[in-house]
């Protein structure tokens, strides 16, 4: 008899150990599934975002000046964010950021792809609308496509930007 009640107390210790672990794993799963954001909720409520710790999943561009998190949020402005990793933004000249980004035939091959971005979001960050309007200070990239080829968005004339 007592044999029988220490493999039943062992049996009882170990399915609520692994009902204990599933339920963990689950909520895990289930948190990290709710808490990424599409990009452009972050980029139309910026000053709701601004000095927060975000992830976010959006197409990151890679430029010859650095990354860049391009989404097609706004009908009129880029709304665009530079991404800044191990404290090194490249992007701080603008010129090719409007090139590259921005400009129908651009010089260098871009390339792209989606991503989840976790870091601080930074929506005080623009300097005009000659470069990115946000920054995302990134703890975290992780690619969830393959790396393409980047066109920009086609406009009416060639050469001209179509976003500001």
């Amino acid at each position: 008899m007592t044999a029988i009640n220490f493999v039943k107390r062992i049996t009882w210790g170990l399915s609520v150990a692994l009902l204990i672990l599933v339920v963990g794993l689950s909520s895990t799963l289930l948190w990290k599934g709710t808490s990424t954001l599409p990009y452009c909720e972050v980029a139309r409520n910026a000053e709701l975002y601004h000095g927060q710790v975000i992830t976010v999943r959006a197409r990151v561009i890679f430029g010859s000046e650095g990354m860049y998190v391009f989404e097609e949020c706004d009908p009129v402005a880029a709304l665009a964010s530079g991404v800044e990793f191990d404290g090194v933004m490249h992007s701080q000249t603008t010129g090719t950021f409007v090139e590259e980004v921005l400009v129908d035939g651009n010089r260098n091959p871009t390339q792209q792809a989606e991503a989840i971005i976790a870091g601080r979001f930074n929506g005080e960050f623009s300097r005009g609308c000659w470069g990115p309007a946000f920054k995302i200070a990134a703890t975290k990239i992780e690619l969830v496509s393959p790396v393409t080829e980047y066109a920009p968005i086609p406009s009416a004339e060639p050469g001209m930007r179509t976003r500001h």
